[in-house]
């Protein structure tokens, strides 16, 4: 038997300062997993506000982020991604951005790079063999999902604009927000799921992650 880090919660709590929490869902028998992230950002929400789902109260940032619009909540922002069976939530009292991919998926890795990604990066994909690199592809994709998320932005920001090769020693990437000033995010890997490859980004250096189990 091996130990789930994703931890079975019962109810929901308000990050800490300095904590993300994650949570897990997985998709139950016939169960649209987008429809089911959806709802249960919203439960996750109100459980953290101590509210009713249908009193929440949320707003969309220039380009379409979902935001709380409820004066006198404490802070609070989230991010929701899914793959195929499986989906992701994190919590923070800060800006969040998480993406989720399915490590079988299959991609052009050098075709896709070449046409979308940063040139360092495709260098660094050229280096890479075989499945290697369809695999480091997967993962520089997760990374400027998440970072784009938690800056706000869509893809129409440009891929290519910035490099967010992993690197041992560095997990920093400075992107622009809207006003073309510099904003510096930070790269962390959540517990792994099986079967996905998962990136979260937070202005937060080195947060505290707190990883559960939705009970669907």
């Amino acid at each position: 038997m091996t130990d789930d880090p994703y931890i079975p919660a019962d109810r929901p709590t308000l990050p800490a300062d300095g904590e993300i929490h994650v949570w897990r869902i997985d998709n139950a028998p016939d169960e649209d997993i987008r429809r089911l992230a959806r709802m249960v950002s919203r439960e996750l929400l109100a459980a953290c506000l101590s509210c009713a789902t249908d009193e929440l109260r949320l707003s969309h940032g220039p380009h379409g982020k979902p935001r709380l619009a409820m004066p006198g909540a404490p802070p609070l922002a989230w991010n929701l991604s899914h793959g195929p069976d499986v989906a992701v939530v994190a919590l923070s009292t800060t800006e969040v951005g998480i993406d989720i991919e399915n490590r079988n998926r299959q991609v052009d890795a050098l075709r896709l790079a070449r046409r979308y990604f940063h040139e360092h990066e495709i260098a660094w994909l050229a280096e890479c063999d075989g499945d290697d690199r369809r695999l480091a592809f997967l993962r520089l994709w997760t990374r400027k999902e998440a970072l784009l998320k938690c800056l706000g932005h869509g893809l129409a920001y440009g891929l290519g604009r910035f490099s967010c090769i992993p690197a041992h020693d560095d997990n920093a990437v400075i992107l622009e927000d809207g006003n073309r000033r510099p904003v510096t995010l930070y790269l962390h890997d959540p517990a792994p799921v099986t079967g996905a490859i998962i990136s979260l980004a937070t202005p937060i250096e080195s947060p505290r992650l707190r990883h559960y189990l939705w009970h669907t």
